[in-house]
């Protein structure tokens, strides 16, 4: 991250929480996908 190399402020702190949110946005996403295809459908799991 060069951006907080750089200028070590309160903008670059809020920025890599948006980036910590984004992923964790992110991984709970693709958790309800994968419990959509197989837990949400039987027959997706067989």
């Amino acid at each position: 991250m060069p951006a907080t190399a750089i200028v070590k402020t309160q903008t670059t702190v809020t920025t890599s929480l948006g980036q910590i949110f984004a992923q964790l946005a992110a991984k709970r996403e693709t958790d309800l996908i994968r419990f959509r295809t197989c837990c949400a459908d039987p027959r997706a799991s067989r």
